[in-house]
């Protein structure tokens, strides 16, 4: 594979290229070339004779997983067949299908979605009258809903407030189950228990992937986090690509504290910042600046670009979301 690694990476994108062993947190501000660096670090990595099925690439979306194995083939010329490019949640089905018998699954399950998972909260609600003073044709099936799922995900616990509903959670378990059938929520947290249980299937796992990547880095959950961190203890061999500056999804589970304890679990982590930006004029990064400082609990960072100084920022009030 002939590939120019220099030619089109600044230094820092080409010191987190060629930076393939041991833990690493790649801090890739916005527009500072992420993908651009996690494509040719995997690239890298096969031209140093790194088996395909060795590499692990984890991002959030079937989109960007497409994008990302799409720009893999582009630029190593060929189909890549072995290499595992994966979404969080097709990582776990993945695991599941595979060795999902151990804790009780046959391989054939099938993945409830929201709808899915709503209908039968509602109901078990209305067979079971588990709910004390509250009628199944009314009860909040959403918000129940969402209770599962973060109780399930370890973002929230029983408490006095929610107490009522715990029979009704442990009737939705046994369902699910009962029928063969998996949350997305169940996604992440099975495959977790099924390596905590078995060892043998975790061992598995770790010598398959002995390196693992994973892009928005800054958006994992708790959970999400604890499924890469046992597949890496290991062989230490992880690349988290990401920016704090840039979390946005607190609301469904992100974690942002998720940094913090790879720093501590992983104490020799090399950290790499990507401040180029290639996307915005000075005008435009000046601005971003001055809000972002005022971010907490934030790695120190100054975006800055090659390119002018651009059009002055202008403040537009538009009348509804249709004219914004």
């Amino acid at each position: 594979m002939d590939i120019n690694f220099s030619q089109f990476l600044n230094p820092q994108q080409h010191k987190a290229v060629q930076s393939i062993e041991g833990p690493l947190l790649i801090v890739a501000g916005a527009g500072s070339g992420k993908t651009r660096v996690i494509t040719y670090r995997i690239a890298y990595m096969l031209s140093r004779g790194i088996p395909q099925s060795s590499i692990l690439a984890v991002t959030f979306t079937n989109k960007a997983a497409m994008e990302m194995a799409l720009r893999l083939r582009s630029l190593c010329k060929r189909k890549l067949k072995n290499l595992t490019v994966s979404t969080f949640h097709a990582l776990g089905v993945k695991i599941l299908k595979e060795f999902g018998k151990y804790i009780g699954y046959r391989s054939n399950f099938c993945i409830y979605d929201q709808i899915d998972k709503k209908a039968l909260i509602k109901e078990l609600a209305q067979e079971t009258g588990m709910i004390r003073g509250v009628k199944g044709d009314s009860i909040d099936v959403m918000r129940i809903s969402n209770l599962f799922s973060g109780i399930k995900s370890l973002r929230y616990s029983w408490s006095d407030r929610n107490e009522a509903y715990k029979p009704l959670y442990a009737e939705y378990q046994h369902r699910l189950k009962l029928f063969n059938s998996v949350d997305f929520d169940d996604l992440i947290v099975l495959p977790i228990q099924l390596f905590k249980k078995n060892p043998e299937v975790l061992k598995h796992y770790r010598d398959r992937y002995r390196y693992v990547m994973v892009d928005e880095f800054q958006d994992t959950s708790t959970m999400q986090y604890e499924l890469m961190k046992l597949l890496v203890e290991e062989s230490r061999n992880i690349c988290v690509v990401g920016d704090d500056d840039q979390s946005i999804y607190s609301w469904r589970g992100a974690n942002l504290e998720n940094i913090t304890e790879l720093e501590r679990v992983f104490p020799e982590l090399q950290v790499i910042m990507l401040e180029q930006n290639y996307r915005s004029t000075k005008t435009i990064l000046s601005a971003a600046n001055s809000v972002i400082n005022h971010n907490l609990n934030r790695k120190p960072k100054n975006l800055w670009t090659g390119r002018g100084e651009g059009e002055s920022v202008q403040i537009a009030f538009p009348e509804d979301e249709n004219k914004e």
